[in-house]
């Protein structure tokens, strides 16, 4: 039986080598961004562009708050 192991990747499915949540964020954006809820740390995160003070990708436009 021959076993391989592959390092971490943003396609694991595992929340490794700083990614915001699992596979998205962090390392793997602009790539993979994360979705609506997911966490986050940094607005570029997220595919919406906006993470909100609980680092959760936010659908609301953070400027649009200020209107």
């Amino acid at each position: 039986v021959i076993v391989c192991f592959s390092g971490p990747s943003c396609s694991d499915g595992i929340l490794n080598q700083g990614e915001a949540d699992v596979d998205c964020g962090g390392p793997c954006a602009p790539g993979k961004t994360c979705e609506i809820g997911q966490h986050c740390n940094v607005s570029t995160d997220c595919t919406s562009g906006t993470c909100n003070s609980s680092n959760q990708c936010d659908g609301m436009c953070s400027m649009c708050n200020n209107v």
